[in-house]
């Protein structure tokens, strides 16, 4: 997902969500999470990030000047297989990501998925075609493409 938020939109998301935080359109991205949301009467909303990176000195972002022209690009999260097929049933198109047979950089309906895993693997026989079918059901990464 490329959808980029500013910072009044990114507020609105739930205590959990991950982002890839841009400054300004430079170089330096970092990746956050909320980790607290706030409302009050005296200071209004406060959320709080935490910096994700491991060799971060202080773990705790607090909302400052820095974020107002700062892009959010939250980070989707892989569902089931299962929540694959039924939103592939309500039109929606599908990404899936497996290191060892497939890796889908755009998002497809789901016959072309398989059909892609059939043609990546058809060169090594059916047992091999076979395997990579299951292996992407039961151990890849799905994605549905979300709305704009």
């Amino acid at each position: 997902m490329n959808k980029e938020l500013n910072i009044l939109q990114a507020i609105e998301m739930p205590v959990g969500t991950e982002f890839i935080l841009n400054f300004n359109n430079s170089s330096v991205h970092r990746k956050v999470i909320i980790t607290e949301w706030q409302e009050d009467e005296e200071n209004g909303k406060r959320i709080e990030f935490t910096d994700l990176d491991k060799n971060a000195v202080n773990k705790t972002l607090d909302c400052e000047d820095c974020f107002i022209l700062a892009k959010f690009i939250p980070i989707q999260k892989p569902v089931s297989f299962i929540e694959a097929v039924e939103a592939s049933k309500e039109g929606k198109r599908l990404r899936v990501v497996h290191d060892a047979y497939c890796e889908t950089k755009e998002f497809k309906k789901i016959g072309k998925l398989f059909e892609m895993i059939i043609s990546a693997n058809k060169n090594f026989g059916d047992e091999i075609v076979n395997k990579a079918i299951i292996e992407n059901i039961l151990n890849g990464e799905w994605y549905i493409e979300e709305e704009n």
